[in-house]
């Protein structure tokens, strides 16, 4: 939608004070600057907020009753990025980048770094056989497992090659080099939505 509305808008940033042409928008500037897109993702957001936070406390829950006591300390703090990352996504969804960049970009790094860690700690608490305390109940959770995995890793590379991206952009302004920042940012929020 956007993109048909106004596709230069959507595409072109600014570098260096001059316009800098793209294929792709990045996902700030779609939320940012386009008041159908913003308007629908303030109540997407609006409206999962809450149950992102209970599936935070169901995953806290469920880390408690499959993992040894001597790793709690790992469950906690698995969970607190967790949450921090929910409470980025939140700051990241309200304040756009045009309106307050300071604040949207720590919420950003916050929302990934809280994200990576997470999926990191995760994935190990969940197929590490000395953190658990019952064995992986079925080929199904080990199939879960593997499949998060492969999100982390993928997750962890596009997020390198949208920071690489991302600074390649702003030290030489060239035509094109956002779209590869929007399209590894896609690739990654798209990811964490499935882990």
């Amino acid at each position: 939608y956007v993109l048909h509305e106004d596709f230069d808008r959507a595409t072109n940033t600014i570098c260096n004070e001059r316009v800098v042409l793209n294929n792709l928008p990045s996902f700030s500037s779609v939320i940012g600057q386009f008041n159908v897109a913003k308007s629908l993702w303030g109540v997407a957001i609006a409206l999962h907020a809450a149950p992102r936070f209970l599936f935070v406390a169901m995953i806290y829950s469920y880390l408690l009753s499959i993992v040894h006591t001597r790793y709690y300390k790992w469950v906690k703090f698995a969970i607190a990025c967790h949450a921090a990352e929910n409470i980025a996504l939140i700051i990241l969804s309200y304040v756009p980048s045009n309106v307050h960049f300071p604040t949207h970009m720590w919420s950003f790094i916050t929302f990934l770094t809280g994200s990576e860690l997470f999926m990191l700690i995760y994935c190990i608490l969940l197929s590490g056989k000395k953190y658990r305390n019952i064995p992986i109940a079925s080929t199904l959770e080990t199939r879960s497992i593997s499949f998060k995995w492969k999100l982390f890793y993928v997750n962890v590379l596009c997020t390198m090659l949208s920071t690489l991206a991302y600074y390649r952009h702003e030290a030489t302004c060239e035509d094109g080099i956002y779209t590869l920042f929007a399209l590894f940012e896609y690739i990654v929020k798209i990811g964490r939505a499935h882990v």
